[in-house]
């Protein structure tokens, strides 16, 4: 090929090359990938989780089951349950060791629109303290009976009444 023939070709090969550049750029929209998605100011869903690669569940955020939601988040030692659960209105807080054979197990603080506030200590047998409104039955009439807000119950593991104030 001459120096001549050479340069022409190098020149129109530049050109189209150029020319083919500018048309893509202009009549080819971008790829779909390439869009940038403005994130949505609001997720919806009935149920989130949390999940290890292993897929073990430490966290639940959701609908509870007797209606209301509810926050689970679960560590390597205890479980901690936050909620607004029942038809009651309560709103509650419990604290359970990963030790407890129940989930009755632990420490509660309760808000509930029938009893209002209540702290609840429980061990395996149950309920071992309460301080708050709740609800006891009278050991002579049985009558149930409303316990003032600022009353605290002991029991013991059978779940009778060790010590009550006021009395």
């Amino acid at each position: 090929m001459k120096t001549k023939q050479y340069s022409l070709m190098l020149t129109l090969a530049l050109v189209a090359g150029l020319i083919g550049g500018f048309v893509s750029s202009c009549a080819i929209q971008p790829v779909i990938a390439e869009k940038t998605v403005k994130p949505p100011k609001v997720i919806e869903g009935q149920e989130f989780r949390l999940v290890d690669m292993n897929g073990k569940v430490w966290g639940e955020i959701g609908i509870h089951q007797a209606g209301g939601s509810s926050i689970f988040l679960q560590g390597k030692n205890s479980q901690v349950f936050l909620g607004s659960v029942g038809a009651n209105a309560s709103l509650g807080f419990a604290y359970i060791p990963n030790t407890a054979k129940t989930v009755n197990y632990g420490a509660s603080i309760t808000v509930g629109k029938e009893f209002g506030p209540m702290i609840c200590l429980s061990d395996e047998t149950g309920v071992r303290a309460v301080l708050g409104r709740t609800k006891l039955r009278d050991e002579k009439t049985e009558a149930l009976i409303i316990r003032s807000l600022a009353s605290l119950i002991l029991f013991d593991e059978k779940g009778n009444v060790l010590w009550k104030a006021p009395e």
